[in-house]
């Protein structure tokens, strides 16, 4: 653990707290952007590691929106900035593969899946990551800038969800539900039977909403236009260390599963609440 931690705070003095990709280290967390391709598809998303050397994948199809994944990873060495993880989607699709990073922040790898062969790159800019994604590469850069819009910044520029004024739980008819989430802890649960099963901890729900189905749910400072609902209806905003997020209020994934849970560690799935 103090070896982990040094190499952390090591990587905090010697790369940029922000690079150019989006890619943030924070005290204790690190985020980066992923793209990966996989025959016929190209995935967009994050990857969000800790000090312990672990962390969690969340992307989306870029060309199907409604096909999603989320997966873990770890490294073996933090001084080579190697590692392994493994990743499932909702259409069934299931993959592993080995990284290398090159930073603190950004990497590449490569690995299998019942789709085929995948690349995938984290932290990297699209003209960096071409080297190391399945060619035709054009094709994946095309797709990325087509689903971005930049403002005269030069900063990514992307209609965001006001979640404060469509808070459900400001309406009476939605108090017995909200009394049973507000301020507990939202759990994420990965149950594929193929893959070691994993829990974690997403964050405090603060709010209950409505959201309808390709409406765009990122709240980044430079959001993600792939990252959308993939059906109308409610859905949760939860509170973590790196901001205010929205997600499902129950997956669609029959692998994926949301919990509430209260602080004597108590849990309820989401799909028995109404």
């Amino acid at each position: 653990m103090k070896i982990v931690l040094k190499t952390i705070v090591l990587g905090l003095l010697l790369n940029s707290c922000v690079n150019e990709s989006g890619a943030r280290m924070g005290l204790f967390t690190a985020k980066s952007p992923v793209a990966v391709t996989i025959k016929g598809d190209r995935f967009i998303g994050w990857a969000v590691g800790d000090f312990t050397g672990s962390g969690t994948i969340d992307i989306q199809s870029v060309v199907d929106p409604s096909t999603t994944c989320v997966g873990e990873f770890r490294y073996i060495s933090t001084w080579t900035k190697t590692g392994k993880g493994t990743v499932s989607c909702n259409d069934g699709s299931q993959g592993q593969f080995n990284f290398k990073g090159l930073t603190n922040l950004k990497g590449f790898g490569y690995g299998t899946s019942n789709r085929g062969p995948l690349t995938f790159t984290y932290g990297m800019t699209a003209q960096e990551g071409s080297k190391y994604l399945q060619k035709p590469f054009p094709e994946l850069d095309k797709t990325i800038q087509q689903k971005k819009t930049i403002n005269q910044a030069g900063r990514y520029a992307f209609p965001k969800i006001d979640w404060k004024k469509r808070n459900l739980c400001e309406n009476s008819k939605y108090k017995k539900l909200c009394s049973r989430i507000l301020n507990k802890r939202l759990v994420g649960l990965n149950n594929n039977p193929v893959m070691n099963k994993y829990r974690w901890d997403k964050g405090k729900i603060i709010a209950l909403i409505n959201v309808t189905k390709g409406e765009n749910m990122s709240l980044l400072a430079d959001p993600d236009k792939s990252y959308v609902a993939t059906y109308t209806g409610k859905h949760l905003v939860y509170k973590d260390a790196g901001g205010v997020r929205i997600t499902a209020f129950a997956y669609t994934d029959r692998y994926m599963t949301h919990f509430i849970c209260d602080n004597s560690n108590k849990c309820t799935d989401t799909r028995t609440l109404k």
